[in-house]
């Protein structure tokens, strides 16, 4: 099982189903794709990605890293210019 799939067991995400949302802070510029935790006070997951915040890259490569690692598909329904995050899960 993927180490990443460790931070989402650990909240209770692991069951992440299409229609879900689900809040998330993007730490862009970061030297690894990783999540970083979840914080359960303000119910956000946490991810760190390597693009840059411009142009959409950074937004490309959530997408991207949920379908990679997670084998989720995700569309970016508020936030897309800023770093707080809502997705919805999508069927694969």
């Amino acid at each position: 099982m993927p180490e990443m799939w460790t931070h989402m067991e650990r909240h209770g995400l692991e069951g992440l189903f299409e229609g879900n949302l689900l809040k998330v802070k993007v730490i862009p510029n970061s030297s690894n794709n990783e999540i970083v935790g979840y914080d359960n006070e303000k119910k956000e997951l946490k991810i760190k990605l390597k693009a840059q915040p411009e142009k959409g890259k950074a937004n490309h490569e959530l997408i991207l890293f949920f379908k990679k690692n997670l084998g989720l598909n995700i569309e970016i329904v508020k936030g897309r210019t800023t770093r707080k995050k809502i997705v919805r899960m999508k069927k694969n």
